[in-house]
């Protein structure tokens, strides 16, 4: 899993941006629970593999 972050200002460059607190709250959420989220889409994966889920009827 893949995610971007995009931090933009129109602030000059020296001053602090508003929009910097969130993007690394966002930043460290995704690191943190990055790996739980791939091993559960891993472990679903591999078990809808196994035992596919049939159609629903028509």
């Amino acid at each position: 899993m893949r995610a971007v972050v995009v931090n933009c200002t129109l602030k000059p460059s020296p001053e602090p941006s508003n929009t910097d607190a969130p993007a690394e709250v966002v930043a460290g959420w995704s690191h943190k629970t990055g790996r739980a989220m791939a091993s559960n889409l891993y472990a679903v994966a591999k078990t809808l593999s196994a035992r596919p889920v049939p159609a629903p009827p028509q």
